[in-house]
Parts: structure tokens; C-alpha cells; sequence
């Protein structure tokens, strides 16, 4: 797996600017060749064959329904062996996995860009006066002679007012005026004469049951299933571990499919309002970690955040951000090349911390005060913190200032974090 780039080739000329060039080193090709625009840091990720030529940045984890009579085909390959035999269309909604991808056909000039279904991997493109350039990563589009290095203000509006949370309210936003994201989900066509954009993959209601609920057994099948084909994909894992569900829930599934523990990471602070030392140690204790705590006491902030935003190429909007790549580097330096974490399990199962706010306000709207009262205790009652305290004031509060309840939908900027 490594990150990809490129330029759109014309019959015209195909051959590499010296911006180009410096782009394409920018991720990790040392000696790019001068007569081929494609590129990937990662020789396996890159495939051609007939008029295809696919660049790869991810994985994919349904390899059997990829058949090949090769056991050694790389996921480049198999989408390009699949492109011979179904449509484009039809390939992408067929991946399960985590991926950005670049496909040119060389008969019909068209370059098609498109992103696994929740926008996992990072994919850019900047498309300007007939020069069109993408890549996996925002610095290396930046080395183009034709990409402005101005900030798109209304990205950084966004970051400052709403909180990252929001940042990809408008899925194809970036930091950079000159540079488009991708959607998750989605293609970006580019021909002689046109850009068309169009969702790869719809996203089907499959509820057993008619109250809409999933039965508590299907999630632990899809959870099961969906760590162990990640799994398959490394040889060498690594799993941050904290006091939350998340991160425990994840390393405690990979040790029930391999039953062997699993090596985690920790942070661990001084201070009893941030660390989560007591409660990680239950899963320490359960045998089935393997554990290494990583003590951050007194970091050097401004070092950590230079270093950190060149490698993220997004605001770091919280000290969640610096501590996980401190987390990172030990588990580099320790010779792990994946790591499994939590990330994203507040979303998928409960909500972020800002969402509770916006559905109190949707149920004060519907006039359910039953419902909204009891959602309000249970909140206080779930996610009460030292620090971040709750309260029906607070949630009372934050309903009149970040919502409108004479304009439903309206969500307004968090003055105080301003």
C-alpha cells in the first residue's frame, strides 16, 4: 500500500514537467520516469494491461470475489482483470475495502478518479485549464506549476466555527482553493471536454426485521467479519488500546479470531482527569494484549505540531491528534506496519460528542418533551465527565445556541470555541 499521483496524459503530450516530476517524488519514487505520468510509491499498487492503466492506494478485502487464476495477483491487478470483464461502474461498487484509485484508458483518454464508500483514504485532484493532476496526498499536488497554494477560506471558516467534525460537511472541500476532494463513494470522470460526477455505490436498507433495528448478532458477525479481513491484510498488526469501547472492542475481536494476544499501545498521562490507565487495565489484565504504555508527560507542543501538520495536511484541531502521533512513531519504531483503532466507533454506534445537541433540538422540535427528557438524562447519566460536565442546562443551552428551532436543519457556529 502506498500513496499514488499523477497527471492526466493528452495524445498531445505525455511526457513529465519538472513540477510533475517533483511530484511524483513528493511520494516516494525516487527516480520517476519522465514518459509515464502515473505513479505509485508502492510498485505492487501499480498495474497496466490493454488500454488500462490503475494506480492504487489501499486495499481490497473481498479478494473471492475477485477470481483469478493467478494466487499472486496484487488488488491492482485484480480490478484491472475485473475492468475486462465488467463495467468501471460495476468494479467499484464490487470492492469491499479501504481505497483511492486512478484509472486511465488510454483508447478513450478518459481519467477516472474514485474513493472506497467512507472516504477512508485520502484522494485529491486539481483540474485547471486543461491541466488535470490527483494524488493521495494534498503536498504532492501542491508541487504542480499550475495549483495555487492559496486556503480556501470557507474550509478554514468551517474549522474554526463548527469544529472538525464539520470539516467534510461538504464532501469535496480542502484546505486549498485549487484542490477538490474526492467524496467517499463517489467517481470524478475527466474526458477531453467534461468532469462528471457520480456515486459508485447507493447504500441499501438490508434491517431483518421491520422496526429497523439490527439484531445484536448481526453486528458482532459484520464487526467479526470485517476485523478479520482487515487482519488478512497484515502480517504485523499493532492496536491502540484506551478506556473506551472502541479501541477495547477492536483488539478483543482480533484476539477471539486469532486466539493470541494482541499487541497494543497506550497513552498514559499524569493526571487523573486524562488518563485512562485504571480502565485499560482490564483488558491488560484479561490476558489478551500483549502491552506497551507510552508515557506523555511533557511534550514539546510546537515540535509535535509542525511535525504533525506536515504529514496530516489538515488542521489538528485537538490533542487527541498530537498524542495519537506520538502513538504512531513508537509503533513505526517498533516495526509495525498496521495499526488497528477505535476510530470512528463514537460515530457509527452513539454519535459524536457535538451530535447529541442537534437531536435534543430535533426531538424539542417534534414536541416529544417525553423522549427529549429522557434522552437528556441518559446522556447525563452515560457520558458525564470531570471535566466535560453534562447537565440539562448545558444541553438546554447549547440547543438555543447552536441551533434555530425556527429554522430546522440550521446549525450555527460554537461561539465559545471561537
Amino acid at each position: 500500500m502506498g500513496k499514488i499521483a499523477g497527471l492526466k496524459p493528452s495524445s498531445n503530450n505525455s511526457s513529465l514537467t519538472d513540477s510533475a516530476i517533483q511530484m511524483l517524488k513528493c511520494i516516494g519514487i525516487k527516480k520517476p520516469n519522465s514518459l509515464h505520468s502515473f505513479g505509485s510509491s508502492n510498485k505492487e499498487d501499480f498495474a497496466s494491461f490493454g488500454p488500462f492503466i490503475v494506480v492504487l492506494d489501499g486495499h481490497i478485502y473481498n479478494p473471492e470475489d475477485f477470481p483469478s487464476s493467478s494466487k499472486e495477483q496484487t488488488d491492482s491487478e485484480r480490478i484491472l482483470e475485473s475492468l475486462q470483464k465488467i463495467s468501471l461502474r460495476e468494479t467499484l461498487a464490487k470492492i469491499n475495502g479501504d481505497f483511492a484509485i486512478a484509472i486511465f484508458n488510454k483508447q478513450t483518454e478518459c481519467l477516472t478518479l474514485a474513493r472506497d464508500r467512507f472516504g477512508i483514504k485520502p484522494l485529491y485532484y486539481s483540474s485547471i485549464e486543461g491541466n488535470t493532476g490527483f494524488a493521495s496526498s494534498i503536498q504532492s499536488l501542491l508541487y504542480l506549476s499550475f495549483v495555487s497554494k492559496s486556503i480556501n477560506p470557507s474550509f478554514l471558516k468551517t474549522a474554526a466555527a463548527l469544529n472538525y467534525r464539520f470539516l467534510d460537511a461538504d464532501p469535496t472541500r480542502s484546505p486549498f482553493s485549487d484542490i477538490i476532494q474526492v467524496a467517499g463513494g463517489s467517481a470524478v470522470e475527466f474526458t477531453n471536454n467534461s468532469i462528471r460526477t457520480y456515486s459508485f455505490f447507493n447504500w441499501e436498507s438490508k434491517e431483518k426485521n421491520q422496526t429497523g433495528l439490527i439484531h445484536h448478532t448481526d453486528y458482532i458477525d459484520l464487526f467479526r467479519d470485517a476485523v478479520a479481513r482487515r487482519l488478512k491484510k497484515t502480517s504485523t498488526p499493532m492496536f491502540t488500546l484506551s478506556g473506551g469501547l472502541d479501541s477495547s472492542a477492536v483488539v478483543a475481536m482480533a484476539h477471539r479470531i486469532t486466539g493470541v494476544p494482541q499487541p497494543a499501545i497506550s497513552s498514559i498521562h499524569n493526571g487523573e482527569a486524562f488518563d485512562e490507565e485504571k480502565e485499560i487495565m482490564d483488558i491488560v489484565n484479561s490476558g489478551i494484549v500483549d502491552w506497551e504504555p507510552i508515557s506523555i508527560n511533557d511534550p514539546d507542543i510546537f515540535d509535535l505540531l509542525e511535525k504533525a501538520s506536515i504529514i496530516h495536511e489538515y488542521p489538528i484541531p485537538t490533542a487527541t491528534w498530537l498524542n495519537h502521533f506520538i502513538l504512531t512513531e513508537k509503533v513505526k519504531n517498533l516495526g509495525y506496519t498496521s495499526l488497528f483503532t477505535g476510530l470512528g466507533g463514537d460515530e457509527l454506534n452513539a454519535g459524536e460528542y457535538d451530535y447529541f445537541y442537534y437531536f435534543f433540538a430535533d426531538l424539542k422540535y417534534q414536541k416529544k418533551e417525553a423522549l427529549l427528557k429522557h434522552e437528556i438524562e441518559t446522556w447525563i447519566k452515560n457520558h458525564d465527565h470531570p471535566i466535560f460536565e453534562k447537565s440539562n442546562l448545558l444541553a438546554q443551552n447549547k440547543m438555543s445556541n447552536l441551533t434555530d428551532l425556527a429554522i430546522p436543519g440550521q446549525c450555527r457556529p460554537d461561539v465559545n470555541l471561537l
